[in-house]
Parts: C-alpha cells; sequence; structure tokens
C-alpha cells in the first residue's frame, strides 16, 4: 500500500497541548509535554501512532527507533507535501474572534 496524496491537496489538523490558566497539577501537565516534546520520545510515539510529527529532532530519532520510518511521509511530510494542504474548516471573523477568546480563557492569557 502506497500513501498518494490527491491533486486537489488535503487537509491538515493538529493536535494541541495546553495548561489550563486553573491547573491544579501545572508542573506535572508541564513535565509531560516536556516529556512529549523530547526528540526521542516523540519518535517513539510517532513510530506507533502514524500521525504527523512536530517535534524538531525525532526524524534523527527515529534512526534509532526504527530506520523504515525515517523517511515516513505521513510521519515526517515534506515540504511540498505540506505545501498541498489545508485547514478543514474556514471561519469567519466573529466565530474565529470567539473561538480565541475561549482558547485564552482555558489558557490562561
Amino acid at each position: 500500500i502506497k500513501f498518494v496524496a490527491p491533486e486537489e491537496g488535503l487537509s491538515i489538523f493538529s493536535d494541541n497541548m495546553i495548561v489550563p490558566n486553573k491547573a491544579e497539577h501545572k508542573a506535572n501537565a508541564e513535565a509531560w509535554m516536556d516529556f512529549y516534546y523530547d526528540p526521542q520520545n516523540a519518535a517513539e510515539l510517532a513510530a506507533w501512532v502514524n500521525y504527523i510529527c512536530p517535534v524538531q529532532g525525532a526524524q534523527e530519532a527515529m534512526e534509532k527507533v526504527d530506520p523504515s520510518l525515517v523517511d515516513n511521509v505521513l510521519i515526517f511530510p515534506t515540504d511540498d507535501l505540506l505545501a498541498n494542504t489545508y485547514s478543514l474548516m474556514a471561519l469567519d471573523a466573529d466565530t474565529e474572534q470567539d473561538y480565541q477568546r475561549q482558547f485564552a480563557t482555558v489558557a490562561g492569557a
């Protein structure tokens, strides 16, 4: 089986981590994020889930984890592939502002 991106492009998304502004265990959440963003740990997770990995250095770390995945575009997409992606949904200005306000409230900004 080979992955082929449609000529029209493909959608892309991201999962995000935040620490809620009233988190009781803020240090634990920050430690988890630090753990996840360690290139070795990120490579191990990416090898298991096969999702795009945003962590710099993880592709190099993948050499030790699973060399067969180093050039897997589902984990480490090329610049050309990323140039042909789009977000899932465009938001009007009011909705965008509302989402930003809600996110800032949760994030404690």
